[in-house]
């Protein structure tokens, strides 16, 4: 989720938990404590490309990491602000901002490290989009009215429409699998892997990737209450195993940044080019909904170049045909 949206969700809940006793500074600390955890978008490497994507959603996004976070948040408010607010009031703000953060992240697609360090696993529940212009306004409104008041019912009120927003995401998440499984077998398929994921600023299109028999097969549904689905379909490709690579690339930089993509994909991985050791693999789980066979990114790589880094490929994205297709299967249903 972008980082506006996250500095409103903390703002608005510091001021529910405490009403007319979460002050500016107060509600100031669980803003930025919301915002605090994307700070590792900051820890990237010219020499090592992948640095970024393997860290972003990493150890600051840890549930373990929220006191230790928080604490460095109410330090530098309490310094400046300790005559009118006590530290642990502030602690507390912070706390309640900066939970906020990875759970929300969780609840897209990205991928974030809630369990770090006890497990690398990717959490990405698939509720509700990266962006979305909906539960932001929503967000904004809720403290704009809260401060507005003399009481804490308008962040309650805000989040209680997030909160529904949110059921209504699962529901709908719920009906895509239904969606992506009748799918699959009415093409003879089971879906060995599969994920539907919302697109851009909306719950009623939604991006379905599927694994099966070495291909991935990714298609648009359209998931509308009262409405038949619709479809459009985004063809397939050929899945990247790491198999596929020598074993004597094995303990190389370049196995070891093939690995770590891998893994940030989440196995979705799909060839884009293999033609005599030199590949493109890009991450399917993005890509335009009128490109679904071409990625939002990739690496670039050679076999000859055992000691090199992969390089990072983004592929231009057609916007104007995207937004064809997302009208097309909104109003027509195809």
């Amino acid at each position: 989720m972008d980082t506006i949206t996250h500095g409103l969700l903390g703002g608005v809940v510091v001021r529910a938990a405490f009403g007319k006793k979460a002050n500016v500074p107060m509600v100031l600390a669980g803003t930025i404590g919301a915002m605090a955890p994307d700070i590792d978008v900051f820890i990237r490497s010219k020499a090592d490309p992948l640095l970024f994507w393997t860290l972003h959603r990493h150890f600051t996004h840890s549930l373990l990491f929220v006191p230790i976070g928080a604490l460095v948040i109410a330090v530098l408010f309490w310094l400046f602000w300790r005559k009118n607010t006590s530290f642990k009031y502030f602690y507390f703000a912070a706390c309640l901002g900066y939970i906020t953060h990875p759970l929300l992240d969780a609840a897209t697609s990205f991928g974030t490290l809630l369990y770090w360090p006890f497990s690398d696993y990717r959490v990405s529940w698939d509720i509700i989009a990266v962006i979305d212009p909906v539960v932001t306004l929503v967000l904004l409104v809720g403290l704009i009215f809260a401060f507005r008041s003399t009481g804490k019912k308008g962040a309650i009120w805000a989040l209680s429409l997030f909160l529904i927003y949110l059921c209504f995401g699962i529901y709908q998440h719920d009906r895509g699998e239904k969606f992506q499984n009748q799918l699959a077998q009415s093409r003879g398929h089971q879906v060995v892997h599969g994920r539907v994921m919302p697109t851009l600023g909306n719950l009623m299109v939604w991006r379905s990737i599927y694994e099966n028999q070495e291909s991935l097969y990714i298609d648009a549904l359209r998931i509308i209450p009262g409405k038949g689905p619709g479809l459009f379909p985004g063809g397939k490709i050929q899945k990247f195993q790491l198999e596929q690579m020598p074993n004597a690339l094995r303990g190389s930089m370049l196995y070891d940044d093939i690995g770590r993509f891998f893994w940030f994909s989440e196995g979705y991985t799909g060839v884009l080019k293999s033609q005599e050791g030199h590949w493109q693999v890009g991450d399917m789980r993005y890509s335009a909904i009128s490109q679904g066979e071409v990625p939002i990114w990739g690496i670039e790589f050679s076999e000859s170049e055992p000691d090199q880094h992969v390089k990072i490929i983004r592929f231009p994205r057609q916007y104007k045909s995207s937004l064809q297709a997302l009208g097309n299967l909104l109003f027509n249903g195809k």
